[in-house]
């Protein structure tokens, strides 16, 4: 785990934030290039302004127009010399102007190139095209091919020879001294296949191949005998233990060194990713560390001290590979610094006895870091240690502002939703991948327009998680099978797993790909239509039956009976219940008014009352007052037929008497039903009720019937 500060100065963050928009470089350039025109400048272009000047650029125009190759400073540390492309080119930079010196272009891409001097003015360029490029300072001096491609460039600077490592199993040697090649190295033909590193150690000039193929190792020479004194070979099952499938993209081989400066370790990268540091006295490695990523090692680096005596106690080693860079302790293998920038390396370089690490990555800016416990800032840029409070923004935390925190990517159909789609081809919105870049004002007004209410559905929903989150923290019975449709099929589920002991059966309910089935209505079975009978014709719900429907109607009416016969029971318990309590409370409580509702006498309503014929007296000429009269004597007659009579006692009683009196309908007397009439279809056949006889007594006959057919001779007896 990183434990060190890092401070991007150069390029791209190591953390996951983005560089700036494209769109704002070329539209500071463009206005850099008017500035003299017009000193005045809109709010606009002064906040832009300031965006871009919260990332540091230590060293101006630090980079090409496509891909960086390769970076190294001077032995004298004031200038720094970098490759890359579109179009080949080299260029010089004065660290101490913080500005690009000049430039150089060529006419191949360069693979590997060393400085000669003290400074910047001879340096030496392996190209991709087969040749060695000799650079003065004025311009390029010589240029001669070589046999075969090249992979790496070192310089003896005893002798003045140029080894070079390619295809094959030989190093070239081109001495500048005499402008000619020197009889090659020969190695090994059967086992080595190339040459993918070279190195001259700094401390007794011994000479270090790195190789590639079924010998794959390090090879050593020395220059006074030239001839082979040893080899250390890799440890194959180890280093292929964890890289299998990367068995077919390549041979095991060597790919980078590193020497220390005090002659007796060397470090050496793997193409499994591995970095394994040797004594020169031993065989084995004493330390290993694993990128984690699989990729060659592209470049290893010793850091070396600012006072120039290295401490063994806090030796680190820097190794590099296509995605990430690990800075690393040499005695435990733990993480120092970690970087990992967006774009892929391709070499690096820290400057001696300082904190500054410069890469050459895929990308237009060459990246530079400034990492104080690593050693303090160069010479030429003191100013470095005095402003990291400053850049804090641009930490590996990814914490610091951000050109892209004022933009907005949106994509079509968002823009739509917006109603913003009238805005594409005008500046508001610029064209990325498949969307758009935009304002983050003009987003957020947007939206505002588009969703006033989103705050407030934004913070119901927030309220809502939070509920969600705190009822799943509760604790609940086992869950149940949710079975809101289908119940008669999750039933039958049920009880056919329990008869059959299948657990696999009840399963089915807490099976996620039947559970539309038991929740969805979507799904639900219709009982009652033509497809379930057909389908189910034992299933289906058949009518009752008249006696069925008989027997079902008084076992309802016993039912009411017993539960009204309860209820009434019931009722009259709790009436004595009441009874008993109120009597108690009689005793016990004191006397109180009870106000009684006043009882209204009901009015007397206008009543309709029909006059019958036999009421009517006397004749319809006659006066009032005689049928008047007539009435009243009715009246009294009725009165005196009357036998009984009914007198008011005076304490608001009533006596009754009366007189029995029979009449001719009080005498009963037995009446012959009436019979049924016979229906005759002629002689001897007739239909209707049956009718005793004349002569038919309980004894039996006793005479013979009369006007009856003979059987014999089909005619009537008499």
């Amino acid at each position: 785990m990183s434990t060190a500060k890092v401070y991007c100065v150069n390029g791209q963050p190591s953390s996951g934030a983005s560089s700036l928009p494209q769109w704002i470089s070329k539209r500071r350039l463009a206005a850099e290039r008017t500035a003299g025109k017009s000193r005045k400048r809109s709010k606009a272009k002064v906040k832009e302004r300031g965006l871009e000047e919260s990332q540091l650029t230590l060293i101006q125009e630090f980079g090409f127009p496509e891909a960086s190759n390769k970076v190294r400073t001077t032995p004298d540390g004031e200038f720094a010399l970098a490759t890359g492309t579109y179009k080949p080119q080299v260029r010089c930079y004065d660290l101490r102007e913080l500005a690009l010196k000049w430039e150089r272009h060529t006419s191949s891409e360069n693979v590997d190139f060393q400085i000669l001097s003290n400074d910047w003015t001879k340096s030496v360029h392996l190209q991709n095209d087969r040749t060695v490029s000799v650079h003065s300072q004025s311009q390029l001096h010589y240029s001669i091919r070589v046999p075969k491609f090249g992979r790496s460039l070192a310089y003896h600077f005893p002798s003045c020879d140029t080894l070079i490592g390619g295809t094959g199993n030989q190093v070239y040697r081109l001495n500048l001294e005499q402008g000619r090649f020197l009889n090659p190295l020969d190695l090994d033909s059967t086992t080595v296949e190339g040459i993918n590193a070279v190195d001259v150690n700094p401390a007794h000039q011994l000479w270090s191949f790195g190789v590639e193929g079924s010998g794959a190792g390090v090879k050593f020479w020395d220059p006074r005998s030239r001839n082979q004194i040893g080899s250390l070979d890799l440890p194959a099952e180890y280093l292929l233990e964890d890289n299998i499938a990367n068995l077919g993209s390549g041979p095991l081989g060597v790919t980078a060194l590193a020497s220390h400066y005090n002659g007796l370790s060397l470090a050496v990268g793997t193409s499994t990713g591995h970095t394994l540091l040797y004594d020169l006295r031993a065989s084995k490695p004493f330390a290993s560390k694993d990128q984690g990523y699989g990729l060659p090692i592209k470049n290893l680096q010793w850091l070396e001290s600012a006072s120039g005596r290295y401490d063994q106690a806090d030796g680190k080693v820097a190794s590099a590979d296509s995605k990430v860079i690990k800075i690393w302790d040499k005695e435990s293998t733990e993480n120092y610094v970690n970087l990992t920038p967006e774009s892929d390396i391709n070499d690096m370089h820290i400057v001696p006895k300082t904190g500054l690490i410069m890469l050459a990555n895929e990308a237009p800016d060459m990246s530079s870091y400034y990492v104080p416990q690593l050693g303090p800032a160069p010479k030429w840029c003191r100013f470095l240690d005095n402003i990291t409070e400053e850049l804090e923004g641009d930490m590996t935390g990814g914490t610091g502002p951000s050109a892209w925190s004022d933009y907005k990517f949106v994509d079509k159909n968002e823009l739509e939703n917006l109603n913003l789609g009238h805005l594409v081809g005008t500046a508001a919105l610029k064209p990325y991948m498949h969307g758009f870049f935009m304002s983050s004002e003009l987003y957020s007004t947007a939206k505002m327009v588009s969703n006033p209410f989103a705050y407030a559905e934004h913070r119901e929903k927030q309220i809502q998680d939070k509920l969600e989150k705190q009822a799943e923290s509760r604790i609940r019975n086992a869950t149940k099978p949710n079975v809101k449709i289908n119940k008669n099929l999750a039933d039958k589920v049920n009880k056919n797993a329990t008869k059959k002991g299948k657990q696999d059966d009840q399963a089915l309910l807490n099976d996620d790909r039947f559970k539309d089935m038991f929740e969805n209505p979507d799904f639900e079975i219709d009982e009652e239509s033509k497809e379930y009978a057909l389908r189910n014709p034992a299933g289906v719900n058949k009518g009752k039956t008249a006696v069925e429907q008989e027997e079902e109607e008084s076992d309802r009416d016993s039912m009411d009976e017993d539960m009204s016969k309860d209820s009434s029971s019931e009722d009259e318990d709790e009436q004595e219940e009441r009874e008993e309590e109120s009597d108690d409370n009689i005793i016990s409580a004191p006397r109180q008014t009870i106000a009684v509702p006043k009882q209204t006498k009901p009015k007397a309503k206008p009543t309709l009352v029909a006059g019958t014929v036999s009421e009517q007296t006397g004749n319809a000429s006659d006066s009032f007052g005689d049928r008047l009269k007539g009435i009243e004597k009715k009246q009294q007659a009725k009165k005196a037929e009357d036998t009984s009579s009914i007198r008011r006692t005076g304490g608001g009683g009533m006596e009754m008497v009366f007189q029995p009196k029979t009449t001719e309908a009080d005498d009963y007397k037995p009446q012959p039903k009436k019979q049924k009439g016979r229906e005759q279809f002629g002689h001897g056949l007739e239909k209707g009720a049956l009718v005793q006889d004349e002569g038919t007594d309980e004894q039996g006959r006793s005479r013979r019937r009369k006007n009856v057919r003979m059987a014999s001779n089909n005619a009537l007896r008499r």
